[in-house]
């Protein structure tokens, strides 16, 4: 286990590691969106929520943003307000910064934002996630097969 990886082990190492960095580096947490009650201004105003869950964020409090947004999408199903929390809450049980991220359940949620509302605006970037997440655990299985099968080989 501890030798140099060649061919399709170092390929799903390499694999593994773009799909973290994607998932951990590349996502904003929170969606950007004008306030409905609001008249179009010069200023970026956010839902009150989404500031709330971004502090939370910011503490690292993922289980809070979680609650918080899920308690949202139970008061407010429709759009914007529904997919958008459907996103933001695929986003946190995603995020590298979650101890307790989730990517099963993280692809699940984007996959009822696309069946639920697939006409959102957020549909196609919940689409891709649901697929990036579908592969990254592919590819887990594949690394943990290969690693079994080497422990086999080398009759450890």
């Amino acid at each position: 286990m501890g030798g140099k990886r060649t061919g399709a082990g170092l390929y799903v190492l390499l694999c593994i590691a773009g799909i973290a960095f994607l998932l951990s580096a590349c996502v904003p947490i929170v969606q950007e969106a004008p306030c409905p009650q609001c008249p179009p201004c010069k200023e970026d105003v956010r839902f009150p929520h989404l500031q709330r869950v971004k502090k939370l964020v910011d503490k690292g409090d993922f289980d809070e943003a979680i609650r918080a947004t899920q308690e949202l999408l139970d008061r407010e199903p429709a759009p914007p307000v529904g997919d958008g929390a459907l996103f933001d809450l695929g986003l946190l049980y995603a995020h590298g910064g979650n101890a307790k991220k989730d990517y099963r359940k993280s692809r699940s949620l984007f996959n009822r934002l696309v069946r639920d509302y697939p006409k959102s605006p957020l549909a196609e970037e919940a689409r891709v996630w649901a697929g990036v997440l579908e592969a990254f655990e592919k590819t887990k299985q594949v690394d943990l097969e290969l690693e079994e099968m080497m422990k086999k080989g080398t009759g450890k």
